[in-house]
């Protein structure tokens, strides 16, 4: 699926859970996308967001990720063609 480097279209693709562990904030991860796509240079990229929850396993505490929330987003750039992968499952071709 083609669709244009631009905040709004990303952001509808991009489910990212506000959770306070993760890494990045969905407006770094949209504004980093749209910078390595302008800018075109060969590369991989990947950010990943989640849920965190503690949990009890043996009496002991402990920070586990749960699946299914947020997701796992790779950018690949390659002689000028942008892919965003979205999960491992869903391709998007980005279009300056």
């Amino acid at each position: 699926m083609d669709i244009k480097c631009n905040n709004s279209q990303l952001s509808q693709i991009i489910s990212w859970s506000s959770s306070r562990y993760n890494e990045y904030k969905k407006s770094y991860v949209i504004k980093s996308i749209i910078t390595h796509v302008t800018e075109g240079i060969d590369g991989e990229w990947e950010w990943e967001s989640g849920v965190y929850s503690e949990s009890v396993h043996q009496r002991k505490w402990a920070m586990r990720k749960c699946k299914n929330t947020g997701g796992i987003y790779k950018l690949i750039i390659k002689d000028g063609i942008s892919i965003l992968i979205k999960n491992g499952t869903e391709e998007f071709n980005i279009k300056i």
